[in-house]
């Protein structure tokens, strides 16, 4: 009954985040990516004109009211125009976003960024120091990145600011010194994302990485004692179903958003339903008139289940794992 009224409830939800791809490029060499590396000698980004007639053209098919436009990559601080950019946004009606490694990031941009009115940012952060500079591959990684995090804090301005974690083998240990860190240093918002193996088999250092079962365990009882401590918000995302498990960890019973409120752009205008998977199938293209037309009818369906899913205990309960449909 709660996943029936949960799923008629996000088929209601309109588009919330379009993801845009501002960048192939990137200052790390992550050991999980979502950029297929082979591809970025092709990759090119586009001008600032450009950019505000995807702009106008996504005007045009949502209320700008309650969309988030928010900067993915690569890493979109590599855009020497980004504040440029962000402008842009916020002066058409848009909430806009930053997806980063933090790298990149002073004092002076950061200034800057919150001046346009940027809402939200993530920051990701996969390990304490050690950790997170191999996972990066490099040696200041991490101190960059707590530079960014400790100056967006003791700013105190108005943008949400999220940690995002890729919970894996080697940083596993480090969980428990890092929330402890996040709460001295009054971070509000951690979102934790284990590594999904039907979803991430693309990456052959994922087997090196993946938690045990005993890992994802163990990796949801810490996450109920940090929720009920009240410290900071604490979510997991972007795991798929985890059987009867999830309830009393995620906030509500998983069900992928992608293709009900979040598409991901790209440079050409194409369109994509997960920002976070390479190479699926694109849906359309906004410059398409007759595609942004029938944009209501694109999105917003999805596959039942699958065949796997016959006989399943859990199957009443599932509500599918990025089992999008792609037209």
């Amino acid at each position: 009954m709660i996943r029936r009224l949960f799923s008629k409830v996000k088929k209601r939800e309109p588009l919330q985040k379009i993801y845009w791809v501002a960048t192939q490029n990137c200052n790390l060499e992550c050991k999980y990516c979502t950029c297929i590396k082979k591809d970025l000698q092709f990759a090119c980004d586009i001008e600032i004109e450009e950019f505000c007639k995807i702009l106008d053209k996504i005007q045009t098919i949502t209320n700008v009211n309650e969309v988030m436009i928010v900067f993915s990559g690569g890493e979109p601080l590599m855009r020497t125009d980004i504040v440029e950019l962000g402008k842009e946004v916020v002066n058409r009606g848009f909430k806009w976003g930053i997806e980063t490694n933090g790298f990149a990031l002073t004092s002076e941009l950061i200034r800057k960024l919150i001046d346009t009115g940027l809402n939200k940012i993530w920051i990701s952060v996969n390990g304490m120091e050690s950790v997170h500079n191999w996972y990066r591959g490099h040696a200041k990684a991490f101190e960059n990145a707590m530079y960014g995090i400790k100056q967006f804090v003791n700013q105190g301005s108005s943008v949400d600011m999220e940690i995002t974690t890729i919970v894996h083998a080697k940083n596993y240990d480090d969980l428990n010194l890092l929330h402890d860190m996040f709460v001295y240093l009054k971070v509000k918002n951690w979102r934790l994302l284990a590594i999904n193996p039907n979803r991430d088999k693309f990456n052959a250092v994922l087997e090196q990485l993946r938690l045990s079962n005993f890992q994802y365990k163990q990796l949801l009882d810490n996450v109920k004692v940090w929720q009920r401590q009240k410290y900071m918000k604490i979510d997991l995302g972007c795991n798929g179903f985890l059987t009867s498990k999830e309830f009393g960890v995620v906030e509500h019973p998983f069900s992928c958003t992608t293709g009900y409120n979040s598409v991901t752009i790209k440079n050409d205008g194409s369109v994509y339903r997960c920002p976070k998977i390479p190479n699926t199938p694109k849906v359309g293209n906004i410059f398409d008139d007759k595609f942004t037309q029938e944009w209501g009818a694109v999105f917003g369906r999805k596959k039942d289940k699958i065949k796997a899913c016959n006989g399943c205990s859990n199957e009443k309960l599932c509500m599918g794992c990025c089992l999008i449909e792609h037209v």
